[in-house]
């Protein structure tokens, strides 16, 4: 092991802990100084509250900070504490996200079926209603909506997925809406299979740019529990009054009353499962999360 990685492993423990820990230095020629990353081991506990059992899993948080050392091996401005923290805060926050979108991916078709999200989305179930019954939705036929600017940020987002397509002052279905549709029985399902396939290709942007905050909180729940699954690397069954703890730390204050409903909209669409009083998963969307090998590991730029 080089000098300069043993100063900064005894200054990582003894300024951040014992957790963080310095890879191999590289030499940056155009500032000439070493610069050494430093990643932490963050332990997760996970308690099944079923059966009370205790798991520990380890998530691999790399680069939340850095130490930098000149030619001769003097530390040059090391981060504080502070900074290391909000290093690794915005670390979790990354590996939270990836979750989001890894559940909702895996457990679209689920929440396709799910009540509140076709209220949530319901100008898509209208827009493919129209066109399903119609074969084309007209530009005029758009116009005469209520907030009709609103719609066309939705005939833009169906667009961009090659559900519909412009021609002639209208839009039919493209190449992957007449797909759907051949998969579909009927018009129900079609909308089905239409908002599974939005949820899948662009959730993250339904929740940045469309902003459906109540959409968000549904995803939010979901994720909540399959967050225990993944970081167990097993189905674990929990309390409603653990995960909302849990959901509290991660995405701030929401009433339980609310919380615990959207347990029940998720369980009614055969997203979760309420074996009461406990929250369990669906087997297939576990499954379907499993198959992707997730590595535990995070890496944000720096």
């Amino acid at each position: 092991m080089s000098e300069i990685y043993m100063k900064a492993k005894h200054f990582a423990i003894e300024h951040y802990g014992n957790l963080v820990i310095p890879d191999e230095p590289r030499y940056d020629s155009f500032s000439e100084k070493y610069v050494v990353n430093l990643s932490v081991h963050y332990p997760r506990l996970i308690v099944n509250d079923a059966t009370n059992e205790r798991i520990v899993n380890v998530l691999t948080l790399e680069k939340i900070c850095q130490l930098s050392y000149n030619a001769s091996g003097a530390i040059i401005n090391p981060p504080n504490k502070a900074t290391c923290l909000d290093g690794l805060s915005e670390s979790l926050n990354l590996w939270n996200e990836r979750i989001e979108r890894i559940v909702t991916k895996a457990a679209s078709n689920e929440l396709a079926n799910v009540q509140a999200v076709h209220h949530f989305l319901n100008p898509i179930e209208v827009i493919m209603n129209w066109i399903y019954h119609f074969n084309a939705l007209t530009e005029q036929d758009i116009e005469d909506i209520t907030r009709t600017e609103r719609y066309w940020d939705w005939i833009n987002l169906l667009k961009s997925l090659d559900v519909i397509v412009p021609g002639d002052g209208k839009f039919g279905l493209g190449n992957i809406g007449q797909g759907l549709r051949e998969r579909s029985h009927g018009k129900d399902e079609l909308v089905r299979n239409v908002i599974s396939h939005v949820l899948h290709e662009r959730y993250s942007y339904l929740e940045e740019i469309m902003n459906i905050n109540q959409l968000s909180a549904l995803i939010h729940t979901n994720s909540c529990y399959y967050r225990y699954c993944i970081d167990a690397d097993r189905i674990v069954k929990k309390n409603p009054r653990s995960m909302h703890n849990e959901y509290e730390k991660i995405y701030g204050r929401r009433s339980y009353v609310e919380f615990f409903n959207s347990l029940m909209e998720l369980s009614k669409g055969k997203v979760i499962k309420y074996e009461k009083p406990y929250i369990t998963a669906n087997e297939e969307i576990f499954e379907r999360i499993s198959s992707l090998n997730l590595q535990h590991t995070i890496t944000p730029p720096i």
